[in-house]
């Protein structure tokens, strides 16, 4: 089967964990037989040129990439210009390609072109929402753009059953949920004592906005009374005002702030953890927690969305998202269990629900039964 993907979410030099999982279905599709293209389109907001826009083109594990890039021109044209560009080119690989699928990753706009390209060369479109739906609703045309294209897909897909009730409360048909996967390949379960040498609790996120809940999670880690180290990874703008609140909270020295961790070196940071902490605000799906669980760490995680779907009491502890108290009990609690959670098993649960084979699998009967 020949499937073209389009996004604004894909990895490049800038951002390498950007949408890597999306770059990961790609892979997993093409080792089972299918051709498939990529087509990442995004816009440079960091420079300012008119009508100015590059390409990019590579071949990695059998995925055929292309990086479109338009740079920032003036708020009033800016957006028509990259979806014309964007569309115009997406066009012109389809007609090159002539996939049988065309799957669109986020609402806006990988919905939108996807839809608008399927229908240009007369063959199906799939969508995926990967993050919720009114991040897509940045202006009125944004949204009207956005919810025509979900209306419009011959099938609609998300991520957890979170997603799916809001989407489907917002364009009214009903939406199949397929959710992220892991490699089992990747995981390991560390087999050294857990608690033995403190307790070692991780965090992972970007740190561009607060959407991840690191302030609370510091805040509830200033309440506990037990010893821990925090192992934080993450890059963004506000991680120097992390750092500094960790200092007013009394507890930078109980933090371990490393960066950037790539995807390639996430395996390792999980093994070493007792425990693993989703704090946020929101979440679609929640993957990190999954990996967690895949290297046979339990996960403390907030009701932000996706996380319910996977983090159960045979999994971990549920808390109230931005809520210092409700977080802090969760962390009190799993201090007092973390020993209970038997690796293996917990690493078992997630290969059966979210293992890739079974994924890619799903993924290929959905493209075959699309109408």
């Amino acid at each position: 089967m020949r499937i073209l993907f389009i996004t604004p979410w894909y990895p490049d030099d800038a951002r390498p964990n950007h949408g890597i999982f999306i770059r990961e279905l790609a892979v997993a599709l093409v080792k089972e037989g299918n051709q498939v293209v990529v087509i990442s389109t995004k816009v440079d907001y960091g420079s300012f040129n008119f009508f100015s826009q590059s390409v990019d083109i590579t071949v990695s594990e059998g995925v055929e990439e292309h990086r479109l890039v338009m740079q920032r021109s003036i708020p009033i044209v800016n957006q028509g210009l990259y979806l014309r560009s964007s569309l115009r080119y997406a066009r012109k690989i389809a007609e090159s390609f002539r996939p049988d699928v065309v799957h669109g990753m986020i609402g806006y706009p990988g919905a939108v072109l996807a839809v608008s390209v399927a229908r240009a060369i007369g063959c199906r479109s799939v969508v995926t929402e990967h993050t919720r739906i009114t991040n897509n609703f940045r202006s009125w045309p944004q949204k009207f753009l956005t919810v025509n294209a979900l209306k419009q897909a011959n099938r609609v897909t998300t991520v957890s059953r979170f997603m799916a009730d809001e989407i489907q409360g917002l364009i009214g048909r009903p939406i199949t949920i397929v959710p992220n996967f892991i490699d089992p390949k990747r995981y390991k379960v560390k087999s050294t004592e857990k608690g033995k040498h403190g307790v070692n609790i991780g965090f992972l996120g970007g740190l561009d906005t607060d959407v991840k809940g690191l302030d609370v999670l510091l805040k509830a880690l200033a309440n506990c009374d037990f010893d821990y180290v925090l192992h934080i990874g993450g890059e963004g703008k506000l991680r120097l005002n992390y750092e500094q609140l960790a200092t007013d909270l009394g507890v930078k020295g109980c933090c371990r702030f490393y960066g950037l961790v790539l995807h390639a070196e996430v395996p390792e940071f999980l093994a070493s953890l007792d425990f693993f902490v989703c704090s946020s605000r929101f979440e679609s799906f929640g993957l990190v927690g999954l990996e967690a669980l895949a290297s046979g760490v339990p996960v403390v995680a907030t009701r932000c969305g996706g996380t319910q779907d996977f983090v159960s009491d045979q999994t971990g502890i549920l808390v109230e998202p931005d809520n210092v108290n409700s977080l802090t009990l969760g962390l009190n609690q799993m201090h007092q269990r973390f020993r209970e959670f038997e690796p293996n098993d917990l690493r078992q649960l997630v290969i059966e629900r979210f293992g890739k084979s079974a994924n890619v699998a799903e993924w290929q009967r959905l493209y075959s039964s699309v109408e």
